[in-house]
């Protein structure tokens, strides 16, 4: 998912676009969002369905 993030980053690291903070700011990025966009997906869509229960249950 973040692979196209990092290539871009790589590359403009490379031809020097991008200072090595800048580079290292979108790595940090591109490896965090990959990471904690299923979980936090995962999350709410649980809090969803928990909330439609609890909304069908009081009914």
């Amino acid at each position: 998912r973040g692979v196209m993030e990092l290539v871009v980053a790589g590359i403009a690291y490379q031809k020097g676009f991008i200072g090595p903070t800048m580079f290292s700011t979108l790595v940090l990025m591109g490896i965090l969002t990959t990471f904690l966009t299923p979980i936090l997906f995962k999350q709410a869509y649980r809090g969803d369905r928990l909330a439609k229960y609890r909304n069908e249950g009081a009914g």
